[in-house]
C-alpha cells in the first residue's frame, strides 16, 4: 500500500537552489520536504565560487557569517587565463565595492552547511 506524507512544499533536488529554498521556507514556518537522489553531497558540480552578489544575498539573509564559519577562501581578484598565461586580472572591488570578494567553497561543504542550518527546524525533512 502506498503511504502518503503531507507537507506544504516538496522540493525535488537538494542542490544549492533546493536547499536554500528549503531553508527559506522552513524559516517561514512551512513544512518542507527536499527529495535528493544522491546519498551525500560529494558529487561533481559546475562551480564552487560564490560571486559578490551571493555574498550580498547571504548577508541580507543573515547567513553570511554562518557560511564563513565553514572552510572557504576569499578571492579578491578574478584572473582570466589561457593555457600559457594570465590574460587579465580584475579586482573584485571593480565588481562590487560593498562585497569586494568572492567566496571559494567546495560545494559539498556549502551544501552541508545549508543542510545543517535547515535541519535544525522541526518542519524540515530531507529524503
Amino acid at each position: 500500500m502506498l503511504q502518503t506524507h503531507e507537507v506544504d512544499v516538496c522540493i525535488v533536488g537538494g542542490g544549492p537552489a533546493g536547499l536554500l529554498l528549503g531553508l527559506l521556507l522552513v524559516k517561514q514556518g512551512l513544512q518542507v520536504l527536499v527529495l535528493e537522489q544522491h546519498q551525500d553531497f560529494s558529487r561533481e558540480y559546475r562551480g564552487e565560487v560564490l560571486m559578490p552578489r551571493f555574498a550580498k544575498l547571504f548577508d541580507q539573509l543573515n547567513l553570511l557569517s554562518y557560511m564563513e564559519t565553514f572552510p572557504h577562501t576569499r578571492l579578491d581578484t578574478f584572473q582570466l587565463r589561457t593555457a600559457k598565461r594570465i590574460v587579465s586580472r580584475i579586482p573584485m572591488s571593480d565588481i562590487s565595492k560593498e562585497y569586494p570578494y568572492a567566496l571559494w567553497m567546495p560545494q559539498p561543504i556549502f551544501l552541508g552547511a545549508l543542510y545543517q542550518k535547515a535541519r535544525a527546524f522541526e518542519t524540515f525533512e530531507f529524503w
